[in-house]
């Protein structure tokens, strides 16, 4: 659940999808005008999110991992509280 699979390619599917059914995010990239190539890996829920290849700082890939990562976080962190709740019963 804590891991994030970006990908460019069809070789990269059987990835994509493992890491989504297993709770993780996946993300398909594209070139500039490409994106009708992974359309359909979103459509048939093979991936989560699809992104230009666009690595730098503030892009909309640079973002959604940002927050991917903060939701996991968040996450653990309440599963941590969870787990001392647990024990101290």
């Amino acid at each position: 659940r804590n891991m994030i699979y970006i990908g460019d390619g069809l070789t990269d599917v059987p990835c994509m999808k493992l890491v989504k059914v297993n709770g993780g995010h996946s993300i398909a990239v594209y070139q500039d005008g490409g994106i009708e190539k992974v359309n359909e890996l979103l459509k048939a829920e093979r991936v989560d999110f699809l992104a230009e290849a666009d690595y730098s700082e503030g892009s909309e890939l640079d973002l959604m991992v940002k927050d991917m990562i903060a939701k996991m976080a968040i996450a653990d962190k309440l599963h941590q509280k969870s787990k001392t709740q647990m024990q101290e019963l």
